[in-house]
């Protein structure tokens, strides 16, 4: 089993799979994880970081297909602070 954190970048391509539909879980293995928790945390503190609502982890009063309408914007957010060049 992969031990760490997900970094902003590998979070980015999760939160971009899983507003497409892959599941959790397989985004989990992908990256070498056994369980699906550290991709739903990494894509929970991807929408607070980069999402441009006022920070609150796992905004657990939206459902998973309403945070899922945050991800594009998280997206821009996060390409828009990559370095130019």
């Amino acid at each position: 089993m992969k031990r760490g954190g997900i970094n902003d970048h590998d979070a980015a391509y999760c939160a971009a799979a899983w507003a497409s539909g892959e599941k959790q879980r397989s985004l989990a293995l992908t990256l070498g994880y056994n369980t699906a928790g550290i991709v739903s945390l990494a894509i929970a503190k991807f929408l607070d970081k980069y999402s441009g609502l006022p920070r609150r982890m796992g905004f657990p009063e939206l459902t998973g297909d309403e945070r899922k309408t945050l991800v594009p914007a998280a997206l821009e957010q996060f390409k828009a602070q990559l370095p130019k060049g």
